[in-house]
Order: C-alpha cells, then structure tokens, then sequence
C-alpha cells in the first residue's frame, strides 16, 4: 500500500449550513484568524510560499461548539476539574451562529473520507496535541491539494455532530450571514445549556455562578 496522499481526498459540497462559534467577543463571528501564536488541530497553517492561511473553526450545533472550546480540556473522567463561570465572563466568551450564503465544498474527513486517503481517525482526529504538528502538516496538505474552502470531520469532542475548519484565503467574511451575533455564552439559555452539556459529562464542581 502506498503512502497516505493529499490529492486522493474526497470533496463534498453542501447547502449552506449553521456554524456554531464559541468565541471571544473581541473577534467578529466571521473573522478568520492566522495567529502564530495558536497550537490548534488544523491551525497555524501556510502555504508553500510561507504565507499563512487564515481559519475559522465551527460547530454543526451549539453542544459541540461548547465542547470543542470551553470543555475541550475537561479530563476523561472529569474527576475535580472546575468549571468557573466568572472566568469565562471576564475572558468575554460569547456565543455566535453564522450562515454561508452559497453552498460550501469540504475536504470529507469522515471515517470514510480518511479511508479514502490511506488514513484513520488515530491519524489525523482523534490525536493528542503532541501531534498537532502533525496534524497541521495535513491540513496543508489538503489546503494545497484540493479546491476545498476547509474540512469537515466528526467531533473527536462530540460524535454527534460535525467540527469544522474554512480557509479564510478561499471564502470572504462577506460570503456568511450572521444569525446570532456575540450573545454572553454564560448568560440565560446559553449558560442553561453549557450546565446541561457540563452534567452530561460529568463536571460536579462549578464556581462563579
């Protein structure tokens, strides 16, 4: 069997759908950022000439937004991690919701996506951050050999729903529409439903509410 390879990756195209963001209020919902500073799955990523490709990370629903940014550090078990509210409202998290305007195409990264290029979730989804540089180099890749706007693969946070990564180079801001604009996610039913996600994982110990 021959070595894993960018160019084998299945692109899928779909009608326009909810992107859950879980972020700073500070930053737009459709900004993209190309931070050096970040250590994420899929970002900071450049092209070959060294320039560097902006992101944006989303959500297919608002439960694994949640899980993908607030408790993404939780433990397996939770055992005595703490969940502090206060803190999450002074660092200004914020819930947003945006929309493309037109369909997207994605690079698949399903189970089935990833067994078309010779790779399995262990490679590349379900990786520890040691291997985010790793990970990085495949998001390159794929950047590099496809047409695609950004990656689709299923949660390592959450299986029930879709994760997803754009390519700011590739899609405009201008492209989205906004249908929730930088609500507190630790107010009302945001914070209802970050409790709810929180007891359903196990977090006991909560301080700041």
């Amino acid at each position: 069997m021959g070595e894993p390879e960018a160019s084998s990756a299945k692109l899928v195209t779909l009608k326009p759908q909810a992107i859950w963001r879980v972020h700073q209020g500070r930053f737009r919902p459709t900004q993209f950022h190309a931070t050096k500073g970040a250590h994420a799955r899929f970002s900071p990523i450049h092209r070959a000439d060294g320039a560097a490709i902006p992101t944006l990370y989303g959500a297919a629903t608002l439960t694994c937004a949640f899980m993908e940014t607030i408790l993404h550090d939780v433990p397996t078990p939770p055992g005595d991690y703490i969940l502090d509210v206060e803190r999450l409202r002074d660092a200004g998290m914020v819930v947003s919701c945006i929309r493309a305007k037109k369909s997207l195409a994605w690079v698949d990264l399903s189970t089935k996506g990833l067994k078309r290029m010779g790779l399995r979730r262990t490679d590349l989804i379900d990786t520890p951050v040691t291997e985010y540089a790793s990970t990085r180099s495949w998001a390159e890749r794929l950047h590099a050999g496809t047409t695609a706007q950004g990656l689709l693969w299923t949660s390592r946070q959450d299986d029930d729903a879709k994760a997803m990564v754009l390519f700011g180079d590739r899609i405009a801001e201008s492209a989205f529409k906004i249908e929730i604009e930088c609500e507190p996610a630790c107010e009302g039913e945001h914070l209802d439903a970050l409790l709810r996600i929180a007891e359903h994982i196990g977090v006991q110990r909560l301080i700041g509410l």
